[in-house]
């Protein structure tokens, strides 16, 4: 994730899958659909809002190291404390975030992404996108 403090948009990372059935990184930008000056003078930014139809919590265990997976739909996964990597199956690119920090997985139709805990535990929380036109957020 990108500070978001003088652009339109936020920028995230994205894992989706390829044709050929493993996952890959892209990046998504999510357009701050208003604009609204706060008090003091600053600026809140807030986006179109967007269905989900169920929230989970995980929790996983430090050193944890999960063989290839898909996402089980496309959802934000939001790092609430700990750190988490991903290794996409496709180019082998490997990302991490940790607290406060957020990306999207969409790799739900093919092999998917190995995961990791390098340090433990990790405590995450899933937002499913429901029918959230992904493709439109993604940089080409």
């Amino acid at each position: 994730m990108t500070n978001a403090s003088d652009k339109n948009y936020i920028e995230v990372d994205r894992f989706r899958s390829r044709s050929d059935g493993l996952s890959e990184f892209v990046r998504a930008r999510i357009a701050w659909a208003q604009i609204v000056t706060t008090e003091d003078g600053g600026n809140a930014r807030l986006s179109d809002s967007f269905s989900s139809p169920n929230v989970r919590l995980l929790q996983l265990p430090g050193g944890l190291v999960q063989a290839p997976h898909p996402a089980p739909e496309p959802q934000f996964v939001i790092v609430l404390s700990g750190r988490i990597e991903v290794e996409t199956t496709g180019d082998k690119q490997v990302k991490s975030w940790g607290a406060g920090e957020f990306f999207i997985a969409s790799d739900h139709d093919g092999i998917g992404h190995s995961t990791r805990v390098p340090e433990g535990p990790v405590l995450l929380m899933f937002v499913p996108l429901g029918s959230t036109d992904l493709e439109a957020w993604t940089v080409r």
